[in-house]
């Protein structure tokens, strides 16, 4: 059977294109596969998939359908060669090339990330409990660090123009760089978008911090139907969003204590109580209550590695008057 695509690189590269983007009449569609069975440009064809395979385009079809149209095609001819007495070794070879074809197009469905048809690309979703932290590589090598009560959710791999992480907790990442593709971390109201950094994020409540260790960030607000407004950061700056009042401080920071729970280090300096108690509880996997709300006044400054969970209650008990009872994963505090 004579092949209906001209053998020419720019004419067979303009049909590849028009059959993967689905842009194809069925006519088209039936010379494209019927082409496929014949050997004679293969040379041409394996160029044109490659730079498909290559380039940044996304495609708009539905997967299933297309295979399954392939699929038919081929078997179609494999039953036509086999009725024939005399076997024609290039017919037989055209068939096997394109087996070639049917997975090439597959391999470009899923590198460009297709959706379609109501397909969706399944997410993976970590949740770090308490007591515990988590290490973790990203499917474009961004290095993150997840502390206790943090979950994190990302795709099984990065399609389109960005790379979108959502999270909730506190997270360090450092951020593979990609320029043509910038980094996007979604947590609240806000996002926080890189292309090559390290940044901290805490966002246990509905005040969001983040701070920048190095390189430069943009976080900006994604509500609906509201202007977006976008602030950057320099390294050394943490920005705190306030969702009750809707709006961003910055301030400078050393980031060596806002850092230093990824590598061991719970670090106090002139905390409240109620902020420490919240940390505590992570940080041990434990329940703490406070009785009397007045001690919730106090403020604490303390560097905590290696001790238990008594021992940090000991030193605060040094220094404030207190009493406290600890029952399995349970503490109560109240005033001596």
């Amino acid at each position: 059977m004579k092949s209906n695509i001209p053998n020419n690189y720019m004419t067979i590269r303009k049909k590849l294109r028009q059959f993967v983007n689905n842009k194809c009449t069925p006519k088209q569609k039936e010379e494209i596969m019927s082409w496929a069975c014949d050997n004679r440009d293969r040379d041409e064809t394996n160029e044109s998939l490659i730079e498909i395979w290559n380039s940044d385009e996304k495609y708009e079809f539905d997967k299933n359908k297309v295979l399954e149209e392939l699929e038919t095609h081929l078997s179609q001819e494999i039953k036509k060669a086999l009725k024939r007495k005399k076997r024609n070794l290039y017919k037989v070879i055209g068939i096997a090339a394109s087996f070639f074809l049917l997975c090439s197009i597959s391999f470009i469905i899923f590198k460009q990330g297709i959706i379609t048809n109501n397909q969706s690309i399944a997410f993976i979703e970590k949740y770090v409990p308490y007591g515990e932290k988590l290490e973790l590589v990203l499917p474009d090598s961004t290095i993150l660090y997840a502390n206790s009560g943090s979950t994190v959710k990302y795709p099984e791999f990065f399609n389109g123009k960005t790379r979108e992480v959502y999270i909730e907790g506190e997270v360090f990442f450092i951020v593979q760089p990609n320029y043509n593709k910038p980094f996007i971390v979604k947590t609240g109201d806000i996002n926080v978008q890189v292309l090559g950094t390290s940044f901290n994020i805490t966002a246990y409540d509905k005040n969001i911090e983040t701070t920048l260790i190095t390189g430069k960030v943009e976080i900006y607000k994604h509500k609906k139907n509201k202007p977006r407004e976008k602030i950057e950061l320099t390294p050394g700056q943490k920005a705190t969003y306030n969702s009750k009042k809707d709006s961003f401080s910055i301030k400078e920071v050393d980031t060596n204590y806002t850092t230093a729970w990824k590598d061991g280090y719970l670090i106090f300096d002139n905390q409240p109580l109620q902020e420490i108690v919240n940390r505590l509880e992570r940080w041990y996997n434990v329940k703490i209550n406070i009785e009397d709300k007045e001690l919730f006044a106090n403020s604490y400054t303390s560097n905590i590695r290696h001790e238990t969970i008594v021992e940090v209650l000991n030193l605060i008990e040094l220094t404030t008057p207190i009493i406290y009872e600890f029952e399995e994963n349970k503490i109560t505090i109240r005033k001596k």
